[in-house]
């Protein structure tokens, strides 16, 4: 469409959206740079914490432990 030069795209996200900027940058080859600003990229390590545990349960609606429920990483 030529709205953006396909071999200059990026993405930026803070915080849930630097976690997705990670998602998107390992699941897809269109992005050329990544910047995730105050985010986390283990939710596993990140759930350890007691703020950690109270954003992943809110923001990802995550109730149980990661560990009792691989399956939803």
């Amino acid at each position: 469409m030529g709205v953006a030069e396909p071999s200059k795209i990026g993405i930026i996200g803070q915080s849930n959206g630097g976690y997705a900027t990670l998602a998107l940058i390992t699941q897809s080859d269109i992005f050329r740079a990544a910047v995730m600003v105050s985010g986390y990229g283990d939710i596993v390590e990140f759930h350890s914490y007691d703020i950690g545990r109270v954003i992943v349960e809110v923001s990802l609606g995550l109730k149980k432990t990661p560990w009792k429920r691989r399956n939803c990483l």
